[in-house]
C-alpha cells in the first residue's frame, strides 16, 4: 500500500518527500552525534576530575614523608595518572621553588606565580588553554594550619582533543553518507523520469517518419509520465484514424474519377454494341430466308450471346455505384453451377481443365439466379486465366445450418500475399486489361443476397474462395 502511495505521488511530491527525509535524516543523526560527543566528554573530563582528586588525596601523604623528593615515588604516580594525560609532576616549596619533579632539568627553579595559589585544588580541564593542549595545575598542599608546599602538576588534554576529533570525522563521514544517500536517490529519480521522456522524444521522431506504433505503458511509471504517454498513445490512435480517413477519401476521389472516366467509356461502348446487335439480328433473318447453312447462324448466334455478355457487363458497370434490384426466385444450386459450366464447355475442353463438381443434388435456396450466375462465371473465368492449360477447378457444397457453404478451387498460380487484401476493391486487377470490377461486383452481389466471400490464405496449391449464401427458405 506505501509502495503504490509512493508509485502515484507526483514528481514534485516525491523531490519533495525526498529532500525532507534526507534533511530530517541528516539532521538526527548530527543531532544523535552532538549527544552522543557531549556526553562523552563530559563523562571523560567527570572521570578525570574524579581519579584526579582521589589519587592526589591518597599521594599527598606519601609526597609529605621523608620519600617526597625520591623521584620514583614521583614517576609511580605518573603511571597512575599516565591515562588521564598527566605527564609531569614536581614539588614546589612555600617560596614556589622547584624541590623535586620528574623533569631533572626544572629542580631548583622557581615556578610562575599563578593565580590559583589561594585554593587547595584548581582545575579547569576541558578547557584548551594558551599552552596550546597542556594544562598547569598548582595544588598547596595544607595539613592543619601550616603549607608545607605545591605539586605542580602538568596535565595535556590531548586525549579530550581526540574525542573532538573523532566527533569531528564522525560527523564529515555521515554528512558525506548522507549525502551520498540523498545524490543517488536523485540521480535514480532523475533517470527514471527522463528515461520515459527520452522515450516519448524517440517516439515524436518515429511519428514524424510516418510511424505510428504506440508506446508501451510501464505501470512503474508516475502519475506524471503516465498520463503524458497515455495522451501520446491516444494522440497516434486519432493520427491513426485521420490517416485511415484520408487514405480513404483519397481513394474515393480516386474512385470517382476513375468511376467518372468509365461511365463515359462505357456510354460510347454501349452504343456501337447496340448497333452491333441490330445488325447480327439482321444478317439472321436474312441468312434464313436464303436457307443458310444453319453452322453459320450458329455461329452469328455465338457472336450475339458474345456481344450480350458484353453488354451486360457495360451494363453492371454503370450500375455498380447504384444500390442493386433483385429478382429471387427458387434455385438448385447444382443445377447453377452446371448451366454455367454448359457456358464455358468449349473453353475447358481446349485447354485440358478438368471440372468436378460435390454438391448434394437436394441444395436449394431463394436468389438471383442471373446475378449469381455471373458470380460464378467471373470465378470461373479468372481460374481458367489462371491455370492457363492443364488443370482442375474443384467445386464443393454443402449446407450448414441456415447458409450454403462453397468452396471454389482451382490449380492455377493463386494470388500472391501482397495483394490478397486488395481483390476485392472496386477497379483494382492484377490483370494488364482488367476492369477490377469482377470480384467487387461478385462480393457486392453476395453481400445483398445476405451472403460473403473471401479467399482462404492457407491454400497454397492454387486460390480457393469461399463463398456463404444464406438458404432464406
Amino acid at each position: 500500500m506505501r509502495k503504490n502511495f509512493f508509485i502515484n505521488m507526483g514528481l514534485k511530491s516525491k523531490l519533495i518527500l525526498t529532500m525532507s527525509s534526507i534533511f530530517i535524516l541528516f539532521s538526527l543523526v548530527l543531532f544523535l552525534i552532538s549527544q552522543n560527543a557531549q556526553k562523552r566528554l563530559i563523562k571523560e573530563m567527570e572521570e578525570n576530575i574524579d581519579d584526579l582528586t582521589k589519587a592526589i588525596q591518597v599521594s599527598v601523604e606519601k609526597l609529605t614523608s621523608e620519600e617526597q623528593k625520591n623521584p620514583e615515588v614521583l614517576k609511580e604516580l605518573i603511571m597512575k595518572f599516565k591515562k588521564k594525560g598527566i605527564n609531569e609532576i614536581s614539588i614546589l616549596s612555600e617560596s614556589r621553588e622547584i624541590i623535586a619533579s620528574t623533569n631533572p632539568k626544572k629542580i631548583g627553579l622557581i615556578a610562575k606565580s599563578t593565580k590559583d595559589s589561594d585554593f587547595l585544588i584548581k582545575a579547569e580541564l576541558g578547557v584548551k588553554s594558551k599552552e596550546e593542549y597542556i594544562k598547569t595545575i598548582n595544588v598547596p598542599i595544607i595539613i592543619g594550619d601550616e603549607n608545607y608546599g605545591y605539586i605542580n602538576i602538568v596535565m595535556h588534554l590531548e586525549n579530550l582533543t581526540d574525542i573532538q576529533k573523532r566527533n569531528f570525522y564522525l560527523r564529515l563521514f555521515t554528512t558525506m553518507l548522507i549525502f551520498i544517500f540523498g545524490t543517488t536517490i536523485i540521480i535514480y529519480l532523475a533517470d527514471k523520469y527522463t528515461k520515459p521522456i527520452h522515450m516519448i522524444v524517440d517516439a515524436t521522431k518515429r511519428v514524424s517518419k510516418g510511424d505510428l506504433t504506440p508506446i508501451g505503458i510501464d505501470i512503474s511509471l508516475g502519475p506524471e509520465i503516465k498520463d503524458l504517454v497515455v495522451n501520446f498513445n491516444q494522440m497516434i490512435e486519432k493520427l491513426k484514424e485521420r490517416q485511415i480517413l484520408e487514405n480513404k477519401i483519397k481513394k474515393m476521389e480516386h474512385i470517382y474519377q476513375i468511376g467518372q472516366l468509365s461511365s463515359a467509356i462505357a456510354h460510347e461502348i454501349k452504343n456501337p454494341l447496340n448497333f452491333i446487335n441490330l445488325a447480327i439480328d439482321q444478317i439472321k433473318d436474312e441468312l434464313k430466308q436464303i436457307d443458310t447453312e444453319a453452322k453459320a447462324i450458329e455461329l452469328l448466334k455465338a457472336v450475339g450471346s458474345e456481344i450480350d455478355r458484353i453488354n451486360n457487363l457495360v451494363h453492371h458497370f454503370l450500375e455498380y455505384g447504384k444500390p442493386l434490384k433483385l429478382n429471387m426466385e427458387y434455385i438448385n444450386l447444382l443445377q447453377l453451377f452446371k448451366d454455367i459450366e454448359k457456358i464455358i464447355k468449349t473453353k475447358t475442353d481446349d485447354l485440358n481443365i478438368k471440372i468436378d463438381f460435390n454438391i448434394d443434388k437436394n441444395i436449394n435456396f431463394l436468389g438471383d439466379k442471373e446475378k449469381l450466375a455471373g458470380c460464378f462465371l467471373n470465378l470461373f473465368l479468372n481460374s481458367i486465366d489462371s491455370i492457363k492449360s492443364d488443370g482442375f477447378i474443384i467445386i464443393t457444397g454443402m449446407k450448414k445450418n441456415d447458409k450454403i457453404i462453397i468452396h471454389f478451387r482451382d490449380s492455377g498460380h493463386g494470388i500472391p500475399e501482397m495483394i490478397a487484401e486488395k481483390i476485392f476493391e472496386p477497379y483494382f486487377s492484377s490483370k494488364d486489361t482488367g476492369m477490377g470490377l469482377g470480384l467487387a461486383f461478385t462480393r457486392k452481389i453476395l453481400i445483398e443476397h445476405g451472403g460473403d466471400i473471401w479467399l482462404n490464405k492457407e491454400y497454397k496449391n492454387g486460390a480457393e474462395f469461399i463463398i456463404s449464401i444464406p438458404t432464406n427458405i
